[in-house]
């Protein structure tokens, strides 16, 4: 009986951490800021996070969006549809893109799901979620909103990034794409400053609704896995290019496929060199993958 009794408390022990994982509903506001190459366009707004059992997600409303540009024009009401797009007039004259962002985690599945622009193409992005390495830092330990955090850093796609997390709140979740971490990350800031989040509210045991996969059902097409991504995105580009060049004859005409993305995805300015070079990646691609199949 003794054996059976204590069998029985070592099995509650190892489902401890999966129930209070599951327990959790949590919510947080962060305020993000995005100091964009060109300054004019530079954003900052509230942005949400809803943990809830194994599934988040985090977003900002339709306001949020609106308000974003540090720069606005005050005295712009109105907005301009320029395809997909809808832009709003900055104070010098220029125009910005209006974003939205809807970012879906489930830890059961090891996915995160998010809305990309494909060079003027909506399509659904789908990565893991143990996309990040991290250093955790020693003796870095501080308080945030009275929580105490550890210190941990990072490289990824072209930034540099500190992040402060806090095993006292949960042993997953952060914003934006940030995961893996000992403990729900509350801040996080890139080195140059270009991407940083700061957490104004914290609210635990938050009445949250059931949190719903906004791409369950979508229609845009799903591509999964970055490196995926970035190869469909060469091949939009060349599309765009060639597009480009045969209705203007301009073999000086390029485009800026990074502009002012917070990820680098490692293509450069694409040009009439650039694209030659992209071609020739891509026949060495395809004739290596072909000799894999034959052999």
């Amino acid at each position: 009986m003794k054996t059976k009794l204590l069998f029985l408390s070592f099995l509650l022990t190892l489902q401890m951490p999966f129930a209070f994982a599951q327990s959790q509903r949590i919510a947080i506001d962060y305020m993000v800021t995005v100091n964009t190459n060109f300054a004019i366009a530079s954003t900052r707004s509230t942005h949400h996070l809803y943990i809830l059992n194994h599934e988040s997600i985090y977003f900002k409303d339709s306001k949020d969006s609106i308000n974003q540009f540090i720069n606005r024009d005050p005295n712009n009401t109105n907005t301009v549809q320029l395809g997909s797009r809808t832009l709003f007039k900055l104070s010098d004259n220029h125009y910005a893109s209006f974003d939205m962002i809807q970012l879906y985690k489930n830890y059961e599945q090891d996915k995160l799901l998010l809305q990309e622009d494909l060079s003027g193409k909506s399509v659904v992005l789908q990565e893991d979620l143990t996309i990040f390495n991290w250093t955790i830092l020693p003796n870095q330990d501080t308080l945030i909103l009275g929580y105490p955090c550890k210190t941990a850093t990072t490289d990824f796609r072209g930034r540099k990034y500190k992040a402060y997390f806090s095993p006292k709140l949960n042993n997953f979740g952060g914003p934006w794409k940030f995961e893996g971490l000992p403990g729900l990350i509350l801040q996080v800031q890139s080195e140059d400053n270009y991407f940083v989040i700061e957490p104004i509210k914290i609210a635990l045991n938050a009445q949250l609704e059931p949190i719903q996969n906004p791409y369950k059902d979508t229609k845009e097409e799903i591509i999964v896995g970055w490196e995926a991504f970035r190869e469909a995105k060469i091949n939009r580009l060349l599309t765009k290019y060639r597009a480009a060049v045969a209705k203007t004859g301009d073999l000086n005409f390029s485009i800026n496929p990074n502009g002012d993305r917070i990820e680098n995805i490692e293509i450069g300015i694409v040009d009439a060199k650039t694209i030659k070079a992209m071609e020739k990646a891509q026949k060495a691609k395809k004739k290596k993958k072909k000799n894999s199949t034959t052999f």
